[in-house]
């Protein structure tokens, strides 16, 4: 019985300091992550509010662990600093055991966590949509303003002027695609229009005088219109469009790559037997040698960034039990050095474990350095590390 009443209080102070740190975390948390899109994005303040109902679930993902990790060292280190873990081994009641009811939430908790990581990147990618879509004339207005031009990869928009309504004496250099000959127009005036059902902006020029071609080839015309979707302005590289999507759309999409990236390989294995069997070795350097050596690099490429992200999901959501595995222990064992050393003795390492292993893991996958469960080392590596601090703990 007096197990059971330790172990309800150790878990409800558990509960309140985790909340504690939360909140603490999540006011400071959340404006950055806001503030850090809207300078990327240079989206208007007045559309703070969409971006902090699309961004909470990613900056929940995140302090969620840290919190659970937080209150657990609290909660122990409080009890050390008052006594009542010596108390509690002179009674003959070892204190690990204790840590058992905050594991158990904790692994509660995590499958939680693993779920706020799969719809955080769905919300997060389209709120960022629908925040640049509802916004795309004055975002671009205000890009201009400030900085003069837009530059993209495929696109390049340059104003003398812009006021409520219109750019004036726009000049604009477009890529259709990356295979297609440039495009330079100028045009006295144009107008931002959004289409929400093809996810795009349209640039709509007045008065427009038109160079399209190459060096060789190049022609000029006046027309009175002329409209230009950008669909890619919006997203990010083919990856992040996979990694972009639930759980099991991911992997669907991930197959579809894996496919292309077999049915590419035979085709240069084919190609390159029938320059052998012909002797044509020049075929070697033709542009559709060149097309597939490039496709599958793409193709390569983006597999091996995009192969990453269910481990990575995995991993953020368990650390909150991998985390508490590991600091609650450590701050059984500084229970004497006060609260404030046994905060830092006990969290510091934890977290800094966590860190190191987590992004050498995510920086070292995606470059195909190391397979891509490599990621879910940094919970492997602290959960172990924890199991072996409770039988020492338990044992000294």
């Amino acid at each position: 019985m007096g197990i059971g009443i330790l172990a309800r209080r150790t878990l409800s102070d558990f509960i309140l300091f985790a909340s504690e740190i939360f909140l603490g975390l999540l006011i400071v948390g959340l404006p950055s992550l806001v503030l850090q899109r809207l300078l990327v994005y240079h989206i208007p303040y007045t559309y703070i509010p969409h971006l902090i109902f699309y961004i909470f679930p990613e900056c929940l993902q995140m302090l969620l662990p840290l919190s659970l990790m937080g209150g657990s060292v609290i909660t122990f280190a409080r009890m050390g600093a008052e006594n009542e873990i010596m108390i509690l081994k002179a009674s003959g009641i070892q204190p690990v055991w204790l840590i058992c009811p905050l594991l158990a939430l904790s692994f509660i908790l995590s499958f939680g966590a693993w779920y706020i990581n799969d719809i955080s990147a769905i919300s997060r990618e389209r709120g960022i949509r629908n925040v640049l879509l509802n916004g795309a004339e004055d975002i671009v207005k205000g890009i201009l303003k400030s900085t003069g031009e837009i530059n993209t990869p495929q696109l390049r928009i340059k104003a003398d002027s812009v006021d409520k309504d219109y750019l004036y004496g726009v000049s604009v250099h477009y890529m259709p695609s990356p295979t297609a000959t440039p495009i330079d127009i100028e045009a006295q005036r144009a107008r931002i229009q959004t289409d929400k059902l093809q996810w795009e902006f349209i640039i709509e020029l007045a008065d427009c005088r038109i160079r399209e071609g190459n060096a060789q080839i190049v022609t000029h015309r006046k027309v009175d219109h002329y409209s230009i979707p950008i669909s890619a302005f919006l997203t990010q590289d083919a990856a992040s469009n996979i990694t972009n999507a639930p759980m099991g759309q991911m992997f669907k999409e991930l197959a579809v790559l894996n496919d292309k990236i077999k049915e590419t390989q035979d085709q240069i294995a084919g190609d390159a037997a029938a320059i052998l069997l012909t002797g044509e070795y020049s075929q070697y350097d033709s542009e559709s040698m060149k097309r597939c050596h490039k496709d599958l690099k793409d193709y390569s490429n983006t597999y091996r960034k995009a192969i990453i992200e269910p481990y990575r999901r995995f991993t953020m959501g368990f650390a909150c039990l991998c985390l508490v595995i590991l600091s609650a222990p450590l701050a059984i064992y500084y229970s004497k050095i006060g609260i404030y050393y046994n905060v830092f003795f006990s969290a510091a390492p934890t977290i800094s474990l966590f860190a190191i292993l987590f992004v050498i893991g995510l920086n070292l996958g995606k470059q195909g350095a190391v397979p891509p469960w490599t990621i879910c080392l940094a919970d492997i590596v602290p959960f172990v590390l924890g199991v072996i601090m409770i039988k020492y703990v338990s044992n000294k």
